[in-house]
């Protein structure tokens, strides 16, 4: 549910090839999912900042949306999962433990795993997430720590968590949908998850989602994220700055500011170029500076964090040049980026603004490996329905 757009996709699984990806036998681990439904609606109720505040407006353009999808896919949907906008948080927390006799198995890193513990998350905050992002035996870091001997283990892990309030409105917009959330993921890392090849995502890269009111930018490595940004201004700015000069109604500076004008008087197109340029190189100055504020970009990816790939995505990556205003800051390494997994049968859902929805399903995924995360969540925010989402993900994936 993004300001300017909610869109919906309906996926179907796989029962056998999941199990076939799940014991290795299967080259691509996402080929038990599809897409068989999509639909999208103009947004309601939601702020500038993709928070809902008229959860009533937000249910009617999410209920237009779920049954554009429900009736391409031929199907009803009861539950789903949530992508939340805003700045997703990561908290870092470590742990040591002692070990027994005999190799590290599963039990011990699920051990390690579960004593990690970071700050207190404050009440504003809602924790939806963890993962690991290092392992080390006796002081030496391993990638995986399965089979090793020695006396200490040692694990690293980070805590996702958004706003409390944008995914309690959210939650209650689909609710009046006749919709249970059972699940959530920051919009950003859900974007990377969609849009980001395998290579992208363990060698590292970064997705920008752009929005109708900000871009959300995720950086990935060792298919993790790794950090997370919002700037505040998106494709609704540049919308209205059409329409402020050309004195037209939003839904035509919309259509023009996509299409460039094509087909208009050659003043019209002038002036688009005129308007909309420096609005775009604005934007991705902007969002340069966030991610080099305090070097924490380059810290987590060394002194090539500048020569990274990155995937432009989102309903607002198709303004009028904003690729090339994204190279012009960000190098000649940004693409556009579109859903590559999971497959689609549905028409329209490979379109950039459905990036997010398509990364849930990706994200989904992860539950039926890392059996940990729940009780985590759990002891970290037993009030939420964290715990109880990956617990539904696992007996349903």
């Amino acid at each position: 549910m993004g300001a300017s757009r909610a869109a919906v996709l309906i996926v179907q699984a796989d029962p056998a090839a999941l199990a076939r990806s799940g014991e290795g036998r299967e080259a691509d681990l996402y080929s038990g999912l599809r897409v068989i439904g999509a639909g999208s609606a103009r947004s309601l109720g939601v702020g500038a900042d993709g928070a809902v505040f008229d959860a009533e407006g937000a249910a009617e353009a999410l209920s237009r949306a779920i049954s554009e999808a429900e009736a391409s896919a031929g199907a009803r949907i009861r539950q789903g999962l949530l992508s939340v906008g805003g700045l997703a948080r990561l908290a870092p927390a470590a742990a040591t433990l002692r070990l027994g006799r005999g190799p590290v198995g599963d039990r011990d890193l699920a051990r390690a795993l579960e004593a990690c513990r970071p700050e207190p998350t404050p009440r504003t905050r809602e924790p939806i997430d963890a993962y690991p992002v290092g392992f080390a035996v006796d002081g030496v870091a391993v990638k995986d720590p399965r089979g090793r001997t020695g006396r200490r283990l040692s694990a690293e892990i980070r805590v996702v968590s958004v706003d409390r309030a944008a995914l309690g409105a959210l939650a209650q917009a689909a609710r009046l949908c006749g919709v249970e959330p059972v699940g959530a993921a920051a919009s950003g890392y859900a974007s990377g998850l969609s849009c980001l090849s395998d290579d992208e995502l363990d060698l590292g890269a970064l997705c920008f989602d752009m929005g109708g009111g900000s871009i959300q930018a995720a950086a990935f490595r060792g298919g993790r994220l790794l950090h997370a940004e919002v700037e505040p201004m998106g494709g609704s700015h540049v919308t209205y700055d059409v329409a402020a000069a050309l004195g037209v109604g939003f839904q035509e500076a919309e259509r023009l500011k996509k299409t460039g004008g094509e087909g208009a008087a050659p003043m019209v197109r002038s002036t688009l170029e005129r308007v909309i340029r420096p609005r775009l190189d604005e934007m991705f100055e902007l969002l340069q500076i966030r991610l080099n504020a305090g070097g924490r970009l380059a810290a987590e990816f060394g002194k090539d964090s500048g020569g990274r790939p990155i995937a432009l995505t989102g309903g607002a990556s198709q303004t009028m040049g904003a690729l090339e205003a994204a190279r012009a800051v960000f190098g000649p390494r940004v693409r556009l980026g579109r859903p590559i997994r999971p497959a689609s049968a549905a028409e329209g859902a490979s379109a950039p603004e459905y990036a997010a929805a398509a990364g849930l399903a990706a994200h989904a995924l992860r539950a039926r490996e890392d059996a940990w995360i729940g009780p985590l969540l759990d002891s970290l925010a037993p009030r939420t329905g964290a715990a109880a989402a990956f617990d539904w993900w696992r007996r349903n994936w």
